[in-house]
This record gives C-alpha cells, sequence and structure tokens, in this order.
C-alpha cells in the first residue's frame, strides 16, 4: 500500500461549555417536601441548534 505525503485526516472536536452550579440552599423543609433555590451560570451546546 502506497500514500501520498499529502494525504491527511484530521478530527475536530466540539468545545463545550458545561453549566457550573454557583450555590444551592434549601428552604422549608418539612417531613414531606424541601424547595431548593439553585444559582448556576448556563452553559452552552452548539448541537442544540441543530
Amino acid at each position: 500500500m502506497q500514500t501520498n505525503s499529502s494525504d491527511k485526516c484530521y478530527v475536530y472536536f466540539d468545545k463545550y461549555l458545561l453549566a457550573v452550579i454557583n450555590s444551592v440552599s434549601a428552604s422549608n423543609i418539612s417531613n414531606s417536601s424541601i424547595i431548593l433555590t439553585v444559582n448556576a451560570t448556563a452553559g452552552e451546546n452548539p448541537m442544540r441548534s441543530l
């Protein structure tokens, strides 16, 4: 098998910005329920728009 030195294969990986949870707080805790408040920074997924 022979190849040309100009034969190349390229692989590209998409960079994803992950969501980050900054803080979580709990309130109104009882025997049957809890309220969680989450502060987060949104991530980015470019494939989502396809």
